[in-house]
């Protein structure tokens, strides 16, 4: 396991690791951590290891991951049904993505640090990239 990261009501933890997927667990009524009932559980859409995940912090139903396979993919999640893949993937890193951060006073702004020793901001409105380092 690489990273963890709590949604902002607490209900769901996220972990990132060298299986190329995302792990949702909920936490149950004895306070223990469960996996997800009713969704997929393995979030499946990196080619590599994954580093580093984030919930966005004014919405506990969007994750976003960062892997080896230079990519950063947005999760959505709706009540018991989660789906991925199609909704947004950016590329832009020439190497593994190992960090991310939501940007305190706007949480459309993404920001992604990589091996490739850059670090890039990101707009999820529009998943474009607003500027590199």
């Amino acid at each position: 396991m690489r990273s963890v990261a709590w949604n902002r009501d607490s209900t769901k933890l996220a972990s990132a690791g060298g299986d190329q997927k995302v792990h949702i667990f909920a936490l149950g009524a004895d306070g223990n951590f469960e996996y997800e009932k009713g969704v997929n559980l393995n979030l499946s859409g990196h080619m590599d290891h994954v580093y580093t995940v984030a919930f966005k912090p004014d919405d506990p139903n969007i994750l976003v991951s960062g892997a080896g396979d230079k990519k950063v993919i947005v999760w959505k999640m709706d009540g018991n049904v989660l789906w991925c893949g199609g909704d947004l993937t950016m590329t832009g890193h020439a190497d593994s993505v190992m960090c991310l951060a939501f940007k305190p006073d706007d949480p459309n702004i993404l920001v992604t640090g990589s091996q490739d020793q850059t670090i890039k901001v990101w707009n999820l409105a529009t998943g474009q990239q607003s500027t590199s380092n």
